[in-house]
């Protein structure tokens, strides 16, 4: 079976769903071999583990969106991106959603974050809330928990701006990637952009 996903967390995702589908054959559903096959080889999730390609000028960056938004998909994503970007210096842009474990996703983070840009997104919840956690708040969290250097810019566009602004030429030949993460509101937010 191929799977067009990326990430071994991906692959047991799929094997659940494919496990799913063989259960409900029990129940007079019908899915062929083919349309199972079919589906695992051109499945596409928006933000998870999506990597987009910037050119700038005759260099290309990697910029890596995934939606992660709890500490076991945090951890996940990032296991995946520590096996493929091994040596990349990797910047950082986060924002989160107000009410999720901020604190344990952060502590993932800082092991993998060269340089961490906190920000905000748009996005309400449906009670017409602002979904994005503040960005200073956050800022004070990764403080108390590492004395890296972060920036804070709470407009997601200028964070973005920020993060390619902040690239040298050294650091694009040394294989510099921009990862998005936090909430599927920034990653969707930053995906328009591209």
């Amino acid at each position: 079976l191929n799977l067009s996903l990326i990430g071994n967390y991906q692959v047991e995702n799929a094997s659940i769903a494919v496990e799913t589908v063989l259960q409900l054959r029990k129940f007079g559903f019908r899915v062929s071999e083919n349309a199972i096959r079919k589906a695992l080889k051109t499945t596409f999730f928006p933000g998870r583990f999506e990597i987009k390609e910037l050119k700038i000028g005759n260099w290309k960056l990697k910029i890596v969106l995934d939606g992660a938004h709890n500490p076991i998909k945090m951890k996940a994503f990032l296991e995946t991106l520590k096996e493929l970007f091994p040596k990349e210096r990797k910047v950082f842009i986060v924002g989160f959603k107000f009410d999720k474990d901020i604190k344990k996703m952060l502590k993932e983070i800082l092991g993998e974050a060269d340089e961490i840009i906190v920000t905000e997104f748009k996005g309400k919840t449906d009670m017409e809330v602002r979904a994005s956690a503040k960005a200073t708040a956050v800022a004070k969290e990764i403080k108390k928990l590492s004395n890296k250097v972060i920036k804070v810019e709470k407009n997601s566009k200028k964070a973005l701006e920020k993060a390619l602004g902040n690239l040298t030429m050294e650091q694009f030949n040394n294989g510099t990637i921009i990862v998005v993460t936090g909430s599927l509101y920034l990653v969707g937010e930053v995906r328009s952009m591209l």
